[in-house]
């Protein structure tokens, strides 16, 4: 009852709609489109491309040299520690990869800071 008497005694809200509103509402449902439809088209053109690039692997794999390359870097260990190691045999895990691999030391960047080394 007394929400019934509250809304009784509220007066009219009056309000001014200019004439651009018109192009703002216009404008917005059009890129809410425009969206709506990029999104099923990527929805319905998914499958074709993970077709394409399955079989774009399958040819670059079978042209391959090398079947599997791994890069080991390990932030802030100084090379010389690692040959010293290797050399007085307190490192045999890194002898059998540098046997069966390679071993270089990897320069840096400047400033020398970890995101900025590893990342480019």
């Amino acid at each position: 009852m007394c929400a019934v008497c509250l809304l009784g005694w509220a007066s009219p809200a009056l309000a001014y709609i200019g004439p651009g509103a018109g192009f703002a509402l216009g404008g917005s449902l059009l890129f809410g489109l425009a969206g709506i439809l990029v999104a099923c088209g990527a929805l319905l053109l998914w499958p074709l491309r993970t077709l394409v690039r399955v079989l774009r692997s399958r040819r670059r794999l079978s042209r391959a040299r090398v079947r599997r390359v791994i890069v080991l870097g390990l932030d802030g260990l100084d090379p010389g520690l690692v040959k010293e190691g290797l050399r007085e045999g307190r490192l045999p895990n890194f002898r059998s990869l540098r046997a069966r691999g390679g071993f270089r030391p990897l320069a840096t960047t400047t400033p020398a800071m970890s995101p900025v080394a590893w990342s480019g």
